[in-house]
């Protein structure tokens, strides 16, 4: 018996993976509809019964992989969750939730790799992560800091290739993201 909710479900899967193996090889203007479908192994029309264009995948790739990254962030929100982070951080350990936060990074490598090259992408990155720190610190100026450090050291850190581990890399941004 055919799963039609399954089938849609592991094309568009399918379609988003492919697309995500050209990212890290060109760069977006270079990608075509027609070199998505035959990395993914689909015809055309079936594509497009999921995505208007190429542009529409973009679009609907980065606001999932953009909430998935936030939805982490809204793990903080917790009091008792900063306090941890900055007990496990003055120990030299980073908290799990930061570890979480860079290994989303490692998993989307070639999406953010690519998308940190769109100014447009990383000021959005930016804003949408300061309103999600300005709710967890309670201020607007370390919110405005910590979302700034916190692209900067993502930014850093792709462009360096991922080197450091995901526990280096959480230390790092937690450097700039507790309040001192």
């Amino acid at each position: 018996m055919n799963d039609p909710i399954g089938d849609e479900v592991y094309t568009r899967w399918v379609i988003k993976e492919a697309f995500t193996e050209l990212l890290g090889v060109s760069s977006f203007e270079k990608i075509t509809v027609h070199s998505i479908v035959r990395k993914a192994g689909i015809s055309r029309s079936t594509f497009y019964l999921h995505f208007q264009d190429k542009y529409d995948l973009l679009n609907q790739m980065t606001e999932q992989i953009i909430e998935e990254l936030l939805e982490l962030y809204g793990k903080f929100e917790d009091d008792e969750m900063l306090l941890n982070m900055n007990i496990a951080y003055t120990k030299g350990k980073p908290c799990q939730n930061a570890v979480e936060i860079c290994e989303h990074i490692k998993t989307n490598n070639q999406f953010y790799c690519n998308r940190f090259k769109d100014i447009n992408f990383v000021n959005s990155l930016t804003d949408r992560l300061f309103s999600r720190l300005r709710l967890i610190y309670k201020d607007e100026s370390h919110g405005i800091f910590a979302a700034y450090g916190t692209v900067g050291c993502i930014s850093r850190w792709l462009a360096e290739g991922l080197k450091g581990s995901s526990d280096e890399i959480a230390l790092r941004m937690a450097s700039v993201a507790l309040p001192r």
